[in-house]
């Protein structure tokens, strides 16, 4: 026998109710992470691609030098860390991914209208599996269901999160490349 079956229906209504609210709290905060991440990786890539264009102005625009292999080498990886930096950042902002940042209440309030229609049933699937018509059991239908976003969610931020790092190296080896490519031939 589980725990909640000590409490009375009434103390447990409430823990549900903290409990799709701490959820939908914490969904709130994933999404602003997501957000947070994809508009600091715009930003980034912007700014490095504002640096890398003056250094390479002043690259080509120095004339007093040979170009020879390491010149380049240098342009090669350089072109190729930005692109590498790019693509990135591209993977951050359209993930891809089984991301789902909010509850939608239409679905919720479609079932709740008429949880005997079978087209609202199969609309509110993802928060409403197979459940009873009592509150209690909708309650705990949509904390299990919050949860599981919550898990789902977490895995695609930690790939985003990684997608971000390799883009702040390469877009710290890009600047790097090209400063030294200014550096030794401007």
């Amino acid at each position: 026998m589980g725990i909640l079956n000590f409490w009375s229906s009434r103390d447990r209504e409430n823990w549900y109710g903290f409990s799709i609210d701490a959820g939908r709290e914490y969904l709130a905060v994933q999404r602003d992470e997501l957000n947070g991440i994809r508009n600091r990786s715009i930003t980034i890539l912007g700014l490095v691609a504002a640096a890398c264009a003056v250094l390479l102005t002043a690259v080509l625009d120095s004339s007093g030098l040979a170009r020879n292999g390491w010149f380049y080498t240098l342009c090669v990886l350089g072109t190729l860390s930005f692109g590498v930096s790019a693509t990135c950042v591209t993977l951050i902002a359209n993930p891809g991914l089984s991301y789902k940042p909010a509850l939608y209440p239409d679905h919720l309030l479609s079932y709740m209208k008429n949880p005997m229609n079978k087209d609202a049933r199969e609309t509110a699937n993802p928060y409403v599996k197979n459940v009873s018509l009592t509150s209690e059991d909708a309650k705990l239908a949509l904390c299990m269901a919050i949860d599981e976003m919550l898990i789902l969610n977490e895995a695609s931020l930690s790939k985003v999160r990684s997608r971000y790092r390799v883009c702040l190296f390469f877009c710290f080896l890009s600047l790097v490349l090209w400063s030294a490519l200014a550096w030794v031939f401007a």
